[in-house]
């Protein structure tokens, strides 16, 4: 299983490449780095990118759902008919 897990790494970085996120590093002491200022990358490109569009169900906050809680329920009720 240890390779597996090394492919499908291989394979989330050359996504995450592709999309401008990360800079490949050929050679031997070779490697990956951030392509941007990692302060201008968010989680949800990251996500997109190794995962794909996705769709939010609810969401939650400190104090409970969000004001966009029915919104999303409509969403996904709207995707999941199609």
């Amino acid at each position: 299983m240890l390779w597996n897990s090394r492919a499908i790494a291989g394979q989330d970085l050359q996504k995450l490449t592709k999309i401008g996120l990360l800079q490949s590093l050929p050679g031997t002491n070779g490697g990956y780095r951030l392509a941007r200022d990692a302060n201008r990358i968010t989680a949800l490109e990251v996500i997109r990118a190794i995962d794909g569009p996705i769709i939010l169900t609810a969401c939650f906050t400190a104090h409970g759902e969000c004001d966009q809680s029915e919104k999303m329920h409509r969403s996904r009720a709207v995707a999941q008919s199609s």
